[in-house]
């Protein structure tokens, strides 16, 4: 008889930890996916912030590396919009956007 307790105690232990990995799985299925995204934001977002010297105001070093290292410059209203067209459209000459 002792036996037969002793297996009956081993299946409900056992029966516990099954549900109690259930469990956790189910919370980790919750949980991770924002932890994970916010770990690996953070370190874009801290290096966005070394970028501005207050609001709306760009680091001179952010506007030096815009403008001189990635070749950023302010462009003109035609030349935005002939590169808007010319990206819009890839195939159609933009003789004529030249006269905009």
């Amino acid at each position: 008889m002792t036996v037969i307790k002793t297996h009956l105690n081993v299946t409900s232990v056992e029966h516990a930890v099954q549900d109690v990995a259930e469990v956790l799985g189910r919370v980790a299925l919750v949980v991770a996916p924002p932890l994970l995204r916010i770990a690996l934001a953070v370190p874009f977002f801290k290096s966005g912030l070394t970028k501005w010297d207050g609001f709306l105001s760009l680091s001179p070093s952010a506007a030096y590396l815009f403008e001189e290292e990635f070749k950023l410059h302010p462009a003109s209203r035609k030349s935005r919009f002939r590169s808007c067209l010319c990206w819009a459209l890839p195939r159609v000459s933009l003789r004529s956007a030249s006269s905009l």
